[in-house]
């Protein structure tokens, strides 16, 4: 045990001094910034349409007032290219786009859609390379040798295989913690440009729950476990950093979804689950498939990499050592 806890206590010691961790946690604010920055763009937008629709009514004699507590009636005529869209009642519509743009904007449910945006965007991605780079730098570095001496070297690939998820899921957590504060500045921002009190008081602030932003949590921690292992098990395969990368590079930004049973939509099928993102994104659309088989193939993935990992080391133990 103690020769374990020393080989875990020397990863810790690599992920402190590399600021690799800050890193990772640099790239999922990011994600952050985006989705604040889209946000507010679609209030604002919408807030401008709404001026413009209460100008029109204005100038066509109506009372625009008067049109937001009446019904709105849309009327769909054509189809394909040719398909016209009207509605009788532009402003109470433009104020209900202006309201949906606002509700995105509360922290309780900017905070989930940053998370989703984590797990099914960025996360599998940034996990990946994390997992990589975590797993070669001692070749890199020579210090393989170094290492194995100090006992087998699967003990050490599996230190690294934790090492790396736990510090991944400490990761996440202050990237969610960081989520909820910037969440406050936005939500306030974003109102100040928007005068509109009755919007806002009709919305209300209310507070994500907190079991759903603990499940929102496990799954995204679950899917960083996934590729991170994986981002290992291509480094201690190929005890080089440069062909997993491009095999994750390649997988995660440019092939499609393979099938039902593919990662990639078991991944949206378990996210979907819990995540509004997931069930309101046009970016991933999954294919029907089983929660519980999807939850299932992650979890087989999980077991899997790490035991190529281990395997893997086992047969280079002879050579490192």
């Amino acid at each position: 045990m103690t020769r374990l806890s020393r080989m875990l206590g020397d990863e810790y010691v690599y992920l402190w001094y590399s600021l690799t961790p800050l890193v990772l946690l640099a790239v999922l604010l990011a994600m952050v910034c985006i989705d604040g920055w889209n946000a507010d763009a679609a209030v604002r937008s919408a807030y401008r349409d709404y001026l413009q629709q209460r100008r029109s009514a204005t100038e066509a004699g109506e009372d625009p007032d008067a049109m937001l507590s009446l019904p709105v009636h849309v009327r769909v005529t054509g189809s394909g290219d040719a398909q016209v869209t009207e509605t009788d009642n532009p402003v109470r519509e433009s104020l209900d786009a202006l309201a949906g743009a606002v509700r995105s904007v509360r922290p309780g449910v900017f905070v989930p859609t940053a998370l989703g945006t984590m797990t099914l965007l960025v996360g599998p991605l940034a996990f990946s390379v994390w997992g990589v780079a975590l797993a070669t730098y001692d070749y890199s570095n020579k210090t393989v040798k170094l290492k194995a001496a100090r006992g087998p070297w699967p003990q050490v690939v599996g230190a690294k295989i934790v090492a790396g998820v736990t510090t991944m899921a400490a990761v996440v957590a202050v990237a969610v913690a960081l989520s909820e504060a910037a969440a406050q500045v936005l939500w306030w921002y974003v109102l100040r440009g928007v005068p509109g009190h009755d919007v806002s008081v009709r919305l209300g602030q209310p507070a994500h729950s907190p079991t759903s932003l603990i499940a929102q949590y496990a799954v995204a921690v679950l899917v960083g476990a996934v590729f991170c292992t994986l981002g290992v098990c291509g480094g201690v395969v190929f005890r080089r950093s440069l062909i997993p990368l491009v095999i994750a590079a390649v997988y995660n930004l440019f092939i499609p979804s393979m099938g039902r049973y593919d990662l990639k939509n078991a991944t949206a099928v378990v996210a979907r689950g819990v995540f509004s993102f997931g069930r309101d994104s046009q970016i991933i659309t999954p294919l029907p498939l089983e929660p519980a088989l999807a939850c299932g193939i992650l979890w087989a993935t999980l077991a899997s990499a790490t035991a190529v990992s281990l395997w893997a080391a086992a047969r280079q133990s002879k050579v490192v050592v």
